[in-house]
């Protein structure tokens, strides 16, 4: 089962108000896929913050679409939450610290899930953080982020970030290669396009111009 946010948020409106050409729904491209090959295994550190800094292919670096994929188990009490975040890792030793995005909290399922935040239009670097925080989990209940590897599309290290304790510490799974589930689609920035089109037009006047000389 697979559940879709459509999420909205502030960064990245500024191209639209300086009338930049957006990118074509045809230019969206898959930078990041570590979708193809389970591990069997899953994170499970309780409430807290658990991501995954990753390097991105391709070349556009406006994200529209999020994919990943989670697991809560049964007989839960349905106060399970979640919320997607990027960051930069921009603090010291490259820790997770700029917040680049927040989806807001949305409810978990009991089992395993795909959920796709579409809409999006968030630039970020060729490499970040993205995390998901868990809240609302009591006694026995667990929840976490699928363990895939390797990525077909991109890179991540082989490890992964967690902040239960208001602090980033990197964690290893003995004999895993710790790399979360995710797909992620990007165009490229705007104003790649609005200079491209300039480009475009100049040589179509250049075109007109010899065929009237």
């Amino acid at each position: 089962m697979s559940a879709k946010l459509t999420l909205k948020q502030s960064v990245g409106v500024v191209a639209a108000a300086l009338g930049l050409v957006a990118a074509p729904q045809a230019m969206a491209e898959v930078v990041y896929d570590n979708s193809s090959n389970y591990l069997g295994n899953f994170s499970d550190l309780g409430n807290g913050t658990i991501g995954d800094q990753i390097t991105l292919g391709g070349a556009s670096r406006v994200i529209t679409e999020f994919k990943f994929e989670y697991f809560l188990s049964f007989a839960v009490s349905g106060n399970e939450k979640g919320a997607l975040k990027f960051y930069a890792n921009d603090g010291a030793g490259g820790l997770p610290s700029t917040m680049l995005f927040d989806s807001g909290v949305f409810g978990l399922t009991s089992g395993f899930h795909t959920v796709t935040a579409s809409d999006l239009s968030q630039s970020v670097a060729n490499s970040f953080t993205w995390a998901v925080t868990f809240s609302g989990l009591e006694g026995s209940e667990r929840a976490g982020l699928l363990f895939y590897d390797a990525p077909t599309v991109g890179s991540s290290f082989d490890d992964f970030w967690a902040n239960t304790s208001g602090a980033w510490q990197l964690m290893n799974t003995a004999g895993l290669k710790d790399n979360f589930a995710a797909q992620i689609t990007a165009v490229p920035e705007p104003t790649t396009f609005a200079l491209l089109g300039t480009g475009l037009v100049g040589l179509g006047l250049a075109a007109y111009r010899r065929r009237q000389s």
